[in-house]
């Protein structure tokens, strides 16, 4: 289940603004060596995460082109890593 984990790190990303000097977190890597990586917009929202197995695996991409709606920041749509799509209909905007 990915939506809680993003919702997690979005709202994490909101509390952790460059202005309290403190950036979004971009990799976390985990003790069993593996590698999580996220890219972000340019608001610091989530747009990509890829993960790896250890610092020499090649990147995977789990989720990819993730949009947001315009007021709410609820996830509109995402493509997974196997290229199945998703997306969502909110009505709060």
């Amino acid at each position: 289940m990915l939506w809680p984990f993003l919702c997690s790190a979005r709202c994490d990303a909101r509390k952790r603004t460059p202005s309290e000097g403190e950036l979004p977190v971009s990799k976390v890597t985990y003790p069993s060596g593996r590698i999580v990586l996220y890219d972000r917009d340019s608001v610091g929202r989530i747009n990509k995460v890829s993960t790896k197995q250890n610092s020499g695996a090649s990147s995977v991409t789990v989720i990819d082109n993730v949009t947001y709606q315009p007021i709410s920041n609820l996830i509109k749509s995402l493509t997974y890593g196997n290229s199945l799509a998703e997306t969502n209909a909110h009505t709060q905007d």
